[in-house]
């Protein structure tokens, strides 16, 4: 027992109630379920905390897998896509095949991009974790989408910077032949090698 400033006695509290293991400071407890509750929340708080931890690092390990690839397929905005020498080029990504990027645009014209002449995109889908058991290997490539476009008025753009515009005639294994066209030049026709095209660019 010990006395207030009154001279009254009053209850000495234990040092269970006044101090907490290691001798800190805390508020009195007389109820045992509540110092229970209160070491619980402490727990439960530090295993959330790991369990966020972890799942942060397992996205982190996910995202690793990611190709810009796999972005582009699951994208359905409008894209601003950056090629070297080129102008910043705006559309809506339609296929995407394994070395080139196909967008259409305003006027519904079409690009088919070389992929490694990608220097930036933006409006790309976010967030993308990689959940597929394998490499994608996309069925669409140069001389596959170029026959689409046979005897169509083509624009295209090669690595030397020079634009060939005409009919696009026969597409090869690694070439295919432009029918040109322009101001005084009469029909005749340029064999183009795939590997030194940037970028073709439809017409109609």
């Amino acid at each position: 027992m010990s006395e207030n400033h009154h001279g009254q006695s009053v209850p000495r509290r234990s040092t269970a109630q006044t101090y907490l293991f290691g001798g800190f400071p805390l508020i009195s407890v007389t109820d045992p379920d509540h110092l229970l509750a209160h070491a619980a929340a402490g727990y439960q708080s530090s295993c959330d905390a790991d369990v966020v931890a972890e799942a942060a690092e397992l996205v982190e390990v996910e995202q690793a897998r990611v190709r810009l690839l796999d972005r582009l397929l699951v994208t359905t905005g409008r894209v601003g896509i950056s090629v070297a020498g080129l102008p910043v080029i705006y559309g809506v990504v339609v296929d995407v095949g394994a070395d080139l990027i196909v967008t259409s645009g305003a006027g519904e014209q079409v690009w088919a991009l070389r992929s490694a002449a990608v220097i930036a995109v933006s409006g790309l889908a976010v967030g993308l974790r990689n959940e597929s058991s394998g490499p994608v290997i996309p069925e669409l490539t140069w001389p596959r989408y170029l026959r689409q476009l046979a005897g169509s008025e083509v624009r295209v753009h090669s690595r030397d910077g020079v634009i060939h515009v005409g009919q696009l005639a026969g597409v090869g294994a690694d070439f295919f032949d432009l029918i040109l066209s322009g101001a005084g030049l009469t029909s005749r026709v340029s064999t183009i090698a795939l590997n030194g095209v940037i970028a073709v660019q439809t017409l109609g």
